[in-house]
């Protein structure tokens, strides 16, 4: 018996036939190619993080600038500034010539502390020099530290470096027993041996610090003690506590010699 079927085209078996064939690359690739919707998830955050950037400038870019668009910002007052008023100390030394004294008086704002600065120096280069800061301190912040931090603060201040100190060691004057070390600043990038330091006059509410730079030779004690007893109040200040802290004599400094009687003839 014949099949008459097996030469049939049957349109079912020809399309399952093509489906069984291998897929070619393109068709492959293009499907693992499809994008996800996480794509465009990402791509339409950038789009709305761009709006939220520049819809400011959108708005303005019609309205004319105002006065304070171009201000550059206001830069704070120095936190010292010139006191206005006379000094309330005088500086005289026979270590240096009147001339050559010149002080500073200057205010916190708006702590309201003052501070009276004494720099003397020889006009012959690589001479003596001090700097005498008198503090009496206002509501602004209390300086404390070590004696290296507060000889430091006063080099910056003179615009100098600190290198080095010693252990500090008492040192007595007629405003009390202070603080006294030897210290080495970097003075116009030269080291210069020095005697640094610091004095508190509970009593009269002061602080007072400083040093003194010999020429060449290494600093006397002595001859800081002697600086620091020719501090003393300017004659217009009528605060009787301080006055009564200024009263003692200077046992440093080398009494002036007295001018011989004349004689009659």
């Amino acid at each position: 018996m014949v099949d008459h079927t097996a030469g049939e085209f049957r349109p079912k078996r020809a399309r399952d036939a093509l489906l069984s064939l291998p897929r070619s690359y393109r068709e492959e690739t293009e499907e693992a190619a499809a994008p996800s919707p996480l794509r465009y998830a990402a791509g339409l955050a950038g789009l709305l993080l761009l709006a939220w950037l520049t819809l400011p400038a959108l708005l303005t870019s019609g309205r004319a600038p105002s006065a304070g668009d171009d201000a550059a910002p206001a830069l704070p007052a120095p936190a010292w500034q010139p006191a206005g008023t006379p000094p309330n100390f005088l500086l005289e030394s026979p270590l240096f010539p009147r001339e050559a004294i010149s002080v500073e008086s200057r205010r916190h704002q708006p702590g309201g502390g003052r501070e009276d600065v004494f720099t003397a120096a020889t006009p012959v280069a690589g001479g003596a020099f001090a700097r005498i800061v008198v503090y009496r301190p206002g509501d602004e912040p209390r300086r404390e530290g070590s004696f290296f931090l507060a000889m430091a603060r006063l080099a910056a201040q003179a615009g100098y470096a600190v290198t080095r100190t010693e252990i500090p060691a008492g040192l007595m004057t007629r405003l009390g027993a202070a603080e006294a070390s030897e210290t080495e600043f970097l003075v116009d990038g030269q080291p210069r041996a020095c005697l640094g330091f610091r004095l508190d006059m509970d009593g009269a509410g002061l602080n007072v610090s400083g040093w003194l730079c010999g020429a060449g030779a290494r600093t006397d004690r002595t001859q800081l003690a002697c600086l620091i007893d020719g501090l003393d109040l300017a004659p217009g200040v009528a605060d009787l506590v301080m006055r009564a802290a200024f009263a003692g004599k200077s046992n440093a400094c080398p009494a002036k010699p007295q001018a011989a009687p004349r004689r009659g003839v």
